[in-house]
Formats: structure tokens, C-alpha cells, sequence
């Protein structure tokens, strides 16, 4: 009866243990997919402003501004 006790115990805090973990993985679950889609509207965003600069031809423009970038911090 005792060892019936005791596992039976020893299952309970397992089972607490698990229930912690999951509660925890599921936050970060959460977490992360509120960043991804935070993410992927800055890519869609920025896309949408790549496509309107190369329709009014400004992509070179941004080109050289960013080859310009690298040229003064690679100094």
C-alpha cells in the first residue's frame, strides 16, 4: 500500500512538473509567433517599398547609397 502511495506521489509531481513545462513552452510559443508575423510585415513592408522605389527608378540611387555605407565603415 505504502509503495502504491509513493508512486502514485512521485507521478502527481512528474505530472506537475510537466504541466510547468508546457505552460512554459507554450508562452514561448506564443511569443515567437507574435514575432514572426511582426517580422514578416516588415518584410512585406519593405518589399512593397523596394517595388515602388524600382518602379520610379530609384534603386540605383539606393544602390550607390548603400555601396557609398559600406565603403565608409569598412574605413
Amino acid at each position: 500500500m505504502f509503495a502504491a502511495y509513493k508512486a502514485a506521489s512521485a507521478m502527481r509531481a512528474q505530472c506537475e512538473a510537466l504541466l510547468d513545462v508546457m505552460a512554459s513552452a507554450e508562452k514561448d510559443w506564443n511569443r515567437a509567433r507574435l514575432r514572426l508575423s511582426d517580422l514578416e510585415t516588415l518584410r512585406d513592408a519593405l518589399g512593397e517599398e523596394l517595388a515602388a522605389r524600382d518602379a520610379r527608378g530609384d534603386l540605383d540611387a539606393l544602390d550607390k547609397s548603400l555601396r557609398e555605407g559600406r565603403e565608409l565603415s569598412a574605413a
